[in-house]
């Protein structure tokens, strides 16, 4: 029964077991110089095949990121140097549920300092169906104090029913010279959505 199973496969086989007698002998009958260099080819497509595929992609991985892990460290640098004495969103800069945005940004002592566009404010939600999302640009045209601003993100980062979907905050080095601000100033583009955990007015 196995075996009656078996003679198609074998007779699919015999082809290639045939070809590779065929090449055994041939192996056989050559001379010993020409088997060592087939051998000695073989060897070398062997070792270019495993350099291009594996070696080589790997060393240059490994040279790009040494030449970005400078920029890295670098940019990481900058952001602890505005960052230092920069006090955390803790106590009395908590945020409140659900506390709207120009809420939040007043509370912690930008009130005069941005623009907020609300960019998508739906209608109210139907029955059964999950809250609205909204959506707000907060933009900082003229420079305002670090010490001010991350804070500020801070809090939101930390809430649950407001999160943060894209920020460009740009050091404004020439305006922190002239104010003497310690931990330097920024300006820039701050956007927020609500998440359906969100209940209040824009």
């Amino acid at each position: 029964m196995i075996s009656a199973r078996l003679r198609p496969l074998a007779r699919r086989l015999e082809p290639l077991q045939r070809g590779m007698q065929e090449g055994a002998t041939r192996w056989r009958a050559l001379p010993s110089r020409d088997r060592l260099a087939i051998g000695a080819a073989a060897l070398l497509v062997a070792l270019a095949f495993l350099w291009l595929v594996l070696t080589k992609p790997a060393l240059d991985a490994v040279a790009r990121w040494q030449q970005e892990l400078p920029k890295l460290r670098a940019q990481s640098a900058e952001l602890d140097r505005l960052l230092v004495g920069v006090p955390g969103a803790r106590g009395g800069s908590a945020a409140g549920p659900s506390e709207s945005p120009q809420a939040g940004l007043d509370r912690a002592g930008l009130q005069g300092l941005y623009r907020l566009q609300v960019v998508v404010s739906d209608a109210p939600a139907a029955a059964g169906s999950a809250s609205p999302a909204k959506a707000w640009r907060i933009e900082f045209d003229k420079p305002v104090e670090a010490a001010l601003v991350f804070p500020w993100l801070t809090a939101v980062s930390a809430r649950s029913d407001i999160e943060i979907i894209g920020a460009a905050l740009d050091r404004a080095d020439g305006a922190a010279a002239a104010t003497g601000s310690p931990q330097g100033l920024v300006r820039g583009v701050v956007d927020l959505q609500s998440t359906q955990h969100y209940k209040d007015g824009p």
